[in-house]
């Protein structure tokens, strides 16, 4: 389970006077917000907004934070050797 916290449970996003905004551009907003790259603090405030009453939007953002996290701990390890030998075997036949 995440360890991030529901945009409701954050101290700031109460604002009532932040601009709504749809799922397409929660959507488009989503993998900027999940790699913190979503800097711009209007933008931000619709998205956690968006996210404090739209279910689906808040699963969905819930579920590719949990895909994004496993994808960065499984680059972590290495290729066992026979992966190893077996793509020089590949490459050398190139």
């Amino acid at each position: 389970m995440s360890n991030r916290k529901h945009p409701d449970d954050q101290q700031h996003e109460h604002n009532h006077d932040v601009e709504e905004i749809d799922c397409l551009e929660a959507i488009d907003n989503l993998y900027a917000y999940l790699d913190g790259e979503l800097n711009d603090d209007e933008t931000l405030a619709r998205f956690r907004k968006h996210l404090g009453h739209c279910k689906s939007c808040y699963s969905r953002s819930e579920l590719e934070g949990v895909i994004n996290e496993r994808i960065k701990e499984s680059g972590k390890g290495t290729a066992p050797e026979t992966l190893k030998n077996r793509l020089r075997d590949f490459m050398d036949d190139l």
